[in-house]
């Protein structure tokens, strides 16, 4: 599972979760508050269920509004990595 926590929407409001394809790819439809800063980070926690799997884990990174954002490698979810999104090129998202 994939789980995006925002700073600045309002007590009680719940995360944005989704789950992966079999390929691990996910897509997660965030809708910014206008009053997030472009310094503000959004928390990813990424999990997996089942016995043996790793314990979840999480980072954060500051997502651009009104553009897709897409890490630039894979996440491990039994390492330590944590990648920056790529610079955005294309079309922004309505």
């Amino acid at each position: 599972m994939v789980r995006a926590d925002l700073p600045t929407v309002p007590a009680g409001t719940p995360p944005f979760e989704t789950y992966t394809d079999e390929k691990g790819s996910f897509a997660l439809p965030l809708r910014m508050p206008d009053n997030l800063l472009p310094g503000d980070l959004v928390t990813f926690t990424f999990s997996v269920d089942g016995p043996g799997a790793p314990p979840p884990r999480g980072f954060g990174k500051p997502v651009r509004a009104a553009v897709q954002n897409a890490f630039k490698e894979d996440i491990e979810l039994d390492g330590v990595n944590q990648p920056d999104l790529e610079p955005f090129v294309g079309v922004p998202v309505p």
